[in-house]
């Protein structure tokens, strides 16, 4: 399959995942806290594995391929393997190979929401805050307020922001 030389073990949602590359990249600054240091002799609960090359593209007729095309056709390509249910290989053409690496958007094309569902977790577009030791979440579409609410509730309540975005839910 390559040459996997940069790993990235995180820890989040009581979940252990490790993602491996050829090369190093962006890690998104919301999840840098979640890293944990040396890989450990505990297999991950998901393996994620980049690859670089569409002549490296290799799955079988029962395996779960989910397709992200370019307008020129290309693009990529996410593979969970049904033999091995606890591996997710994400396959970037070779001509998108640099743009990928320093992108931190790159994450989205392994639907976290898809990997979490073994695990009876979910991702949920909302912000969290806690508030006299309780969760309290505000969700709506984009651009309504749910950080600008969050803030107001730390701001005037001293309540503590979790979150932003997007919230994991177990």
């Amino acid at each position: 399959m390559g040459e996997l030389s940069c790993f990235y073990d995180l820890r989040f949602a009581g979940m252990h995942l490790r993602i491996l590359a050829p090369r190093a990249l962006c890690l998104p600054e919301n999840l840098r806290s979640f890293l944990v240091g040396e890989p450990t002799d505990h297999r991950p609960d998901w393996v994620i594995e980049i690859i670089f090359g569409s002549d490296r593209v290799v799955y079988g007729d029962t395996d779960h391929v989910t397709r992200f095309p370019r307008k020129d056709g290309n693009g990529f390509l996410r593979v969970i393997p049904a033999a091995d249910d606890r591996i997710c290989r994400l396959f970037v053409p070779d001509d998108m190979a640099d743009k990928f690496c320093i992108n931190a958007n790159w994450m989205l094309f392994l639907m976290m929401e898809r990997l979490l569902l073994p695990y009876d977790r979910i991702i949920l577009h909302a912000s969290a805050v806690i508030y006299e030791g309780e969760a309290i979440l505000f969700t709506a579409p984009s651009g309504i307020g749910k950080s600008t609410q969050a803030s107001l509730w730390e701001s005037c309540l001293g309540a503590e922001i979790i979150n932003g975005d997007k919230v994991i839910i177990s």
